[in-house]
């Protein structure tokens, strides 16, 4: 029986364990032995040496990090020989200095579907896949005994168009070359952001270079996240939003009247209890950032999932299957689909099977062991 050890950490209040720990689950049910490693244990690397002694494990898999040595001479894992999983949940090119670091049994995966171009083209050598976010079929609540309307699971952020008027610190020129690329992108938003950097600043930059182009991608990230979280919400005003996370003082207090219910901070395993008492809920995300878990946890937990496009759900996500928003309209989607109780049912049903078909734990474990038997 192959092994494998995961490495773990305190990250986006437990979610990165949350889905490390459903993926550990995947990787038992095809018959992996697999164990779970807190990178925060001062004899991390000296007990991951042990481990491999005694036989323990195959091979390892890390999220965001966690447990990576960043080290291109002597690197811990190039010494131990056995091959590395990197997961990330993220686009790479905010995880540039990680990626790049050359260990020579690594397969990268990132959740975006946009990365696979970029990074096949500036780093052939590195092996980077594309592995979308999974979830656990989960027991919700029957749907007339559902008590919240709208649950949006989401970190909070400052006005986005404060921060987009903030990069004038940058000075005049940068701020202009990143409001270029903005609109750039904004022309055509499911498209790859590293192309709109091209388009704009290949004459300039060496956009084959992630680190050129970090600060200009990381910038704009920022923004475009918080851009699809505030739109959507300010959109939403008046309907009864349910709003989980940190990070909102500042549009609850520009919209004082918007009707929506603050809960705050909450831990991981909290939003998954408050998915099960959802009937819909609600996604927003850049256009380039492939899958999101908030997506496949909704439908796991019987709730209908609404979210605004990205293009890899507007590739593969079957129409019945999701609720899908425009801005432009979507208060009157979203309150159609309140008032058509049955219809939203129905489509908490069809997702809530495509994803236990298609977007488990165990499917994501077996593209893995595929991959690994490769390197």
């Amino acid at each position: 029986m192959k092994k494998a050890i995961l490495f773990t950490g305190d990250v986006l209040h437990g979610n990165v364990a949350r889905m490390l720990a459903g993926l550990a689950r995947g990787l038992a049910a095809c018959g992996v032995g697999a164990s779970l490693l807190d990178v925060r244990r001062p004899d991390f690397a000296e007990t991951l040496r042990r481990a491999v002694a005694g036989g323990e494990a195959d091979f390892f898999v890390s999220a965001t990090g966690l447990g990576l040595d960043l080290r291109a001479e002597n690197n811990l894992f190039d010494r131990i020989g056995l091959p590395l999983v990197s997961i990330y949940f993220d686009p790479l090119v905010g995880y540039a200095d990680q990626v790049l670091v050359p260990i020579r049994r690594r397969i990268v995966t990132t959740v975006s579907d946009c990365d696979l171009d970029y990074w096949h083209a500036v780093a052939p050598a590195i092996a980077v896949r594309h592995l979308p976010h999974a979830a656990e079929p989960g027991s919700g609540r029957p749907w007339a005994e559902r008590d919240i309307a709208l649950l949006f699971p989401a970190t909070g952020c400052e006005n986005p168009e404060r921060t987009r008027e903030s990069w004038i610190r940058h000075g005049a020129k940068v701020a202009a070359e990143l409001n270029a690329v903005l609109e750039n992108h904004l022309a055509a938003p499911l498209r790859p952001l590293t192309a709109a950097i091209e388009e704009i600043l290949g004459g300039r930059l060496d956009v084959r270079n992630p680190y050129a182009i970090h600060p200009y991608f990381a910038t704009l990230d920022v923004y475009l996240r918080a851009h699809a979280r505030w739109r959507l919400l300010e959109s939403l005003r008046g309907l009864p939003v349910t709003v989980a996370g940190g990070g909102w003082d500042a549009f609850a207090a520009r919209h004082a009247d918007c009707g929506f219910v603050f809960l705050g901070v909450r831990p991981a395993d909290e939003i998954q209890a408050l998915m099960a008492r959802a009937k819909i809920v609600l996604n927003a995300c850049t256009g380039f950032h492939g899958t999101h878990e908030r997506v496949f946890d909704a439908q796991a937990a019987g709730a209908a999932a609404a979210t605004v496009p990205t293009r890899w759900f507007d590739a593969h996500a079957p129409e019945e299957a999701v609720i899908r928003l425009d801005m432009a309209d979507a208060a009157d989607n979203i309150g159609r689909r309140l008032a058509r109780n049955r219809e939203t049912e129905r489509i908490a049903a069809n997702g809530r099977a495509w994803q236990a078909q298609h977007h488990t734990w165990k499917h994501r474990a077996r593209d893995l062991m595929a991959w690994i038997g490769a390197v």
